[in-house]
């Protein structure tokens, strides 16, 4: 899909005129077919999904029949429902998605490859609590979050929050505020102008 208003080129060899900072992804041998006399600012970008390097109960969730009483919804473009999952598809439509959120109780993360796992971001912009896999790159957000390392860590910890909504109600609506205010780091009005600042700075080094 080209934007409007977007130039597009297609080529073996790109050659980059007029321009103050190249943004490319950052794989070893891309970097070489941009040429030109800006700066280059290599990234990454969101992973391909290997569904044959996911633990199968984590893909199936067919752990998740232990609790009966308790209501799943899976989104993706290849999880089936099972037992009590319901399976929501890929969802693009951002309202839908908030909505769906605002209906959660907690965001069960089951991911261990994210670079930056933005699903925790937008969950935590609708007071929900999460459990994760304490990967680098999560813990590296800095929010209050349950960490999990199996399958039966992570139904632990759904006990836990489901005890929590019941039992202590005041504890869970408090929980549920501070991930909301510890998610304000990022922003938009706060992360894009530490980006900007390095595009600046980027664009101020010499070609070479």
């Amino acid at each position: 899909m080209q934007l409007q208003g977007i130039e597009y080129h297609e080529g073996f060899i790109h050659n980059i005129k007029n321009t103050d900072v190249a943004y490319v992804i950052y794989v070893p041998i891309p970097h070489n077919f941009f040429v030109g006399n800006c700066p280059k600012i290599g990234t990454i970008h969101a992973f391909v999904f290997l569904d044959e390097l996911q633990h199968p109960e984590v893909r199936n969730m067919s752990y998740m029949k232990y609790a009966k009483k308790i209501g799943f919804f899976a989104i993706g473009p290849d999880v089936e429902s099972t037992n009590n999952v319901k399976s929501l598809g890929f969802i693009t439509d951002v309202r839908k998605l908030i909505r769906l959120y605002l209906k959660m109780h907690t965001l069960v993360y089951a991911s261990r490859t994210d670079v930056f796992p933005l699903t925790l971001l937008e969950a935590a912009a609708c007071r929900v609590p999460i459990i994760a896999f304490p990967t680098r790159a999560i813990r590296g957000l800095g929010l209050p979050l349950f960490y999990a390392t199996s399958t039966n860590e992570f139904a632990q910890k759904i006990n836990e929050i489901q005890d929590m909504w019941q039992a202590k109600k005041e504890d869970y609506v408090k929980l549920a505020d501070i991930v909301r205010v510890e998610m304000i780091a990022y922003d938009v009005n706060k992360v894009f102008p530490k980006f900007l600042d390095v595009l600046k700075e980027v664009a101020a080094f010499s070609a070479s």
